[in-house]
């Protein structure tokens, strides 16, 4: 990046916020702040460093020192003319800053003003690190940079945006990341973070598609004979419950989301109590009662495999079984026939209990490694050589099971149905498209039609974002196309 020379036109008098911070000398007038103007319009490249300089003189000639702020984060103080500070603009998060300079003298006296600095970002490829993905540009994969350039540079233009991460692959190969400040997921409390490629996000339900897929790694691995297997076979204990409609619900029934089983999370907010997601969670964490009871023994509303209901209770069963049959917890289970062959060191489930995995949401990972899962489904479950999950489960991943009908609250996201643990939309991301998604913005989209695969994170938890992950993927398509 090229080094910018900044000369500050700080006008008497104005006041900012960091006025309050230093006060004024009773007896004194405030210093003036007198600076040369950069030239009209002027803008900078994120990655520039800018020189920030700047004069000022109160009635007595007696300015000990100029302070600089940017977004009133102190960058530097100098106490000798020219006041001068350097800004290095790398990793600035907003389109416009707020550069502030404070003039103050041995009787506290100030003087100040603001000036709004353009920092445009420009695409970099991402850095080849040793994570098992070969980096290239965009130009080298046939994607044109600008519709992305306007989308960073748009976020970057909006307060409170949500986005978290953008991570696309094309051609296998890893093109276009870039990261923002945010919040982590309520499971890890809300805590102000800046994101980057080695942050571990929470995926909310995207979750519920890595449990699909272990379930298909189970199937081919024969720790389960069969998809259509009924859940009762492996809950004996539970003969009880073993009776009518119930009989017939399967594990494809489970995955894709079909029991016939009651199950509202939907209408109910978490946290209230009436949400049945939280009822497991709370009994999980604060009861020893036992856990899949408590989801299969909810009276039926419909029968198997005829009505839609989206239900982590469902999900949170399939993950269960996966670890009754196999033998393994599920955390254990995903390393060893997942992600240790995609290369993926870095992983986190919430473990509701010592021997209960939360299967239904927030597993955590990076961005990159989202993106091979993704990348992974693109390349028909094959990963180096090994056919890590059968083509055919694949396949059953982009069939809708269930298609959707306007107005659907799914179609603002793109969906046209859901499948077995995934939402097809091949309708907005052209032909065999479908996702994972979670709550909060979290997606990975798979599109076989343009050889791609998007990894998207984000903090939209209790807010409606200003741009959904949809939006997003309309700036994505428009590059591509």
């Amino acid at each position: 990046m090229t080094v910018k020379h900044l000369v500050l036109a700080l006008l008497p008098l104005v006041l900012s916020p960091l006025s309050a911070c230093i006060g004024t000398g009773p007896e004194n007038q405030p210093p003036l702040v007198s600076i040369i103007q950069p030239g009209a319009g002027e803008a900078f490249v994120v990655g520039d460093t800018v020189t920030l300089v700047a004069e000022a003189s109160d009635d007595d000639g007696i300015v000990t020192s100029v302070s600089f702020y940017v977004e009133e984060r102190l960058l530097g103080t100098d106490d000798a003319v020219p006041y001068t500070v350097t800004w290095n603009t790398a990793g600035t998060e907003r389109l416009y800053s707020s550069i502030s300079a404070v003039a103050q003298d041995d009787q506290g006296a100030y003087g100040d003003d603001v000036l709004r600095v353009r920092t445009d970002w420009v695409y970099e490829p991402p850095e080849q690190i040793a994570d098992g993905w070969q980096t290239a540009s965009l130009e080298d994969v046939e994607v044109d940079p600008g519709p992305l350039v306007q989308l960073i540079n748009t976020l970057r233009s909006r307060e409170s945006h949500r986005v978290h991460g953008i991570v696309l692959v094309r051609h296998g190969l890893l093109v276009f990341e870039h990261y923002f400040s945010g919040l982590t997921h309520p499971t890890w409390g809300e805590e102000p973070v800046t994101f980057d490629r080695e942050t571990a996000h929470v995926l909310s339900s995207v979750t519920k598609s890595f449990t699909a897929t272990l379930l298909g790694i189970a199937i081919d691995r024969g720790f389960i004979s069969s998809v259509d297997d009924t859940v009762f076979d492996f809950y004996p204990e539970l003969a009880d419950l073993n009776t009518g409609r119930k009989r017939g619900i399967t594990l494809r029934h489970l995955i894709t989301m079909s029991s016939g089983l009651e199950w509202n999370e939907s209408s109910a907010t978490l946290g209230d109590p009436s949400n049945h997601l939280t009822a497991l969670i709370r009994r999980a964490m604060n009861t020893s009662q036992d856990l899949i009871r408590f989801i299969l023994e909810k009276p039926m509303v419909a029968d198997p495999g005829t009505w839609f209901n989206y239900s982590g209770g469902n999900t949170n069963v399939v993950g269960n079984v996966i670890q009754r049959a196999s033998g393994t917890r599920l955390d254990r289970f995903a390393d060893e026939y997942l992600f240790e062959p995609l290369g993926i060191e870095t992983s986190w489930w919430w473990l509701l209990r010592p021997d209960f995995v939360y299967a239904s949401g927030d597993l955590a990972l990076v961005p990159r490694d989202m993106a091979k899962f993704g990348q992974l489904f693109l390349q028909n479950g094959s990963w180096n050589g090994e056919q890590l999950v059968s083509q055919e489960w694949v396949g059953l991943s982009a069939e809708p099971v269930f298609l959707f009908s306007p107005p659907d609250w799914s179609l603002s996201y793109g969906f046209i149905g859901y499948s077995h643990g995934w939402w097809p939309n091949e309708a907005s991301y052209g032909a065999g498209a479908f996702s994972a998604s979670g709550w909060g913005g979290q997606q990975i989209v798979v599109m076989p039609e343009f050889e791609m695969v998007a990894a998207l994170t984000g903090g939209s938890y209790w807010d409606a974002p200003s741009m959904t992950t949809h939006q997003i993927m309309q700036y994505v398509l428009e590059a591509v196309q």
